[in-house]
């Protein structure tokens, strides 16, 4: 029996030509669309640093340095950090079983209703599937977890930024927020790497969703050489362990299931 599904798409309140787009794109889908009203961390400072009991260590915006990539991890981060919670709260408020989460950028490409409705009809056990990653490379290598009519579910062995689109299951959703903690990181390296919050993240391959070519509210807020970093082998060598650390449970999880690797379309 195929599982009821609804979009939830994150949105400021000050971006109104983004919601349009984004509706007039999803909703001919056959799913209910939800707007998220996103955190501000222009007009809610408080609000976005209360979410996960945060503060501001580094002034003027800076909560400290994040843990993957050793720069200043900003206030406008955690914003979206913060919303993508509130959105996976809404989610889990309602009686979908698994939900859509966009960000307003997010474009669906012709494939993506097929996705969808064989994600929902999928007997194979899944917990996030991304159906949108920053393309660095036209493939991956990967490890098939199952067939989506055209497409394939994989396992992919290189985490990748980008959290526009994601489809998860309301466990998935409880894992997300109970592990969100304090660590600071973007949220898309949280969302890419299993060992962060034990959910098994699946992609889709060739994936169907894209980000609009226009920048991001987050890359407009801040030059990105501009933000301070650690320096010092103390802190360099930590940065290694950690991103040692999360490659290995990476691949862990990609391979548990005994699948040959080979390069899939990204």
């Amino acid at each position: 029996m195929k599982r009821s599904l609804g979009i939830y798409a994150i949105n400021l309140d000050r971006s109104q030509e983004r919601w349009q787009a984004l509706a007039e794109a999803f909703s001919p889908l056959p799913y209910p669309l939800k707007r998220v009203p996103a955190l501000d961390a222009r007009l809610q400072p408080q609000a976005v640093l209360d979410i996960r009991g945060l503060s501001i260590v580094l002034p003027p915006a800076g909560l400290g340095y994040s843990m993957v990539r050793g720069r200043e991890y900003l206030l406008v981060q955690e914003a979206c950090f913060a919303s993508h919670i509130v959105a996976l709260r809404c989610f889990l408020s309602g009686g979908h079983e698994l939900a859509l989460i966009l960000e307003d950028d997010a474009v669906p490409g012709p494939r993506t209703g097929p996705v969808l409705e064989a994600l929902g009809g999928l007997d194979a056990p899944f917990d996030i599937v991304r159906l949108e990653a920053i393309r660095l490379s036209g493939s991956r290598p990967a490890v098939k977890v199952a067939a989506l009519g055209a497409e394939t579910l994989v396992r992919s062995l290189k985490p990748s930024s980008g959290s526009a689109a994601y489809v998860v299951t309301r466990r998935a959703a409880e894992r997300l927020i109970a592990a969100a903690g304090r660590n600071l990181m973007p949220f898309d390296d949280y969302l890419a790497n299993p060992s962060l919050h034990g959910c098994d993240v699946c992609y889709v391959s060739p994936l169907p969703i894209r980000q609009a070519d226009a920048p991001s509210v987050i890359a407009e807020s801040y030059e990105r050489g501009r933000l301070r970093r650690q320096s010092g082998l103390v802190p360099f060598l930590r940065q290694a362990q950690v991103r040692g650390r999360l490659r290995l449970g990476l691949w862990a999880w990609a391979l548990r299931g005994g699948g040959m690797p080979r390069n899939y379309r990204w």
